[in-house]
């Protein structure tokens, strides 16, 4: 199974959410709402390859063995 999660929610695909993406840790919130767990693949995608959402998010996925 894959899931999107994107800064800002589903909303966002929509409409820019201003800020969401600076958010440093919402990701995590985002994921966790997601039941994610040692048994699961995070991957990040972003333009600029330092986008705080998706670089904290993944941050906290290796502090949690995922």
């Amino acid at each position: 199974m894959v899931n999107g999660i994107i800064a800002g929610g589903d909303k966002a695909i929509r409409k820019a959410v201003e800020n969401a993406e600076d958010n440093t840790t919402q990701a995590w919130i985002d994921l966790l709402e997601q039941n994610i767990s040692e048994n699961d693949v995070v991957i990040g995608i972003a333009a600029s390859g330092t986008t705080p959402y998706v670089i904290e998010g993944l941050k906290k996925c290796n502090e949690n063995n995922i």
